[in-house]
């Protein structure tokens, strides 16, 4: 993934300006900011869902996107259908389409729901249901935005397990969690459409500019960084609540 002079647009308003940054050396990407910075403008113009205006927009292979709230991309009356559905698209042969449907039912845990409907199903049966009928597709680069976010915490802890699991060549996932951007090999913030940092999660959450564009955003980045201006933390400073707890017992 190679981009440079990325601006989207959404009518007269800039919501992404001029981004520029190379991916081809990662395999796991955070993307963070505060609401309404950008992130999910950024994987959908990575997955060309959007126009956009870029010198450069360079990615390998297929791309798969799981969106925030799985509800808006339903296009199958049953789970099963869903999933055929999604191998059909990524030209899967017929005579495959059962076996192929099969492998991401089991994969999933998703036999006993083939016969229901997409939007009958929990928010972490969705969420699985979603990744089965994008990993269908084989694709070499995962965009994730935020699939977590309505999850209870049950759900989302099961859903990170089976992410961390996948096999694609490049995961960027958009997240408001410093504990999952510490466990990926770079970290793009965002601010008001524009890129502000980029580089490995620990220098990024370490560095002096982070509260600014993360603002009141929750985070054991954040809250070490509030300790410190009452009590100093002799460095490096911890970019986890483990770390965190760890340092101030």
């Amino acid at each position: 993934m190679r981009v440079e002079g990325l601006t989207v647009r959404f009518g007269d308003r800039v919501v992404l300006h001029d981004l520029s940054f190379d991916l081809t050396s990662s395999r796991r990407v955070a993307v963070m900011g505060t609401n309404g910075s950008g992130k999910s403008a950024l994987l959908l113009a990575m997955a060309r869902l959007v126009p956009s205006d870029a010198r450069v927009l360079d990615t390998s292979g297929p791309i798969g996107i799981v969106f925030q709230d799985p509800d808006v991309g339903w296009t199958a009356p049953t789970v099963e259908e869903e999933i055929r559905f999604s191998l059909a698209c990524g030209g899967v042969r017929e005579e495959l389409l059962s076996p192929g449907c099969e492998r991401m039912l089991s994969r999933f845990e998703l036999e006993n729901l083939r016969g229901r409907r997409p939007d009958t199903l929990s928010g972490g049966e969705q969420q699985r249901l979603q990744l089965a009928a994008v990993m269908a597709t084989s694709p070499r680069t995962l965009l994730l935005d935020e699939p977590t976010e309505y999850l209870d915490p049950g759900a989302a802890k099961d859903l990170d397990a089976r992410l961390d699991a996948l096999e694609p060549d490049l995961v960027i996932r958009a997240t408001h969690d410093t504990e999952t951007a510490s466990l990926c090999d770079r970290l793009l913030v965002l601010d008001r459409g524009r890129l502000v940092a980029n580089g490995p999660p620990r220098d990024v959450l370490s560095s002096p500019g982070w509260t600014d564009w993360m603002g009141g955003l929750g985070g054991a980045s954040v809250a070490a960084r509030i300790i410190a201006e009452r009590e100093p933390i002799a460095p490096p400073m911890p970019i986890t609540w483990e770390e965190l707890g760890a340092r101030c017992r």
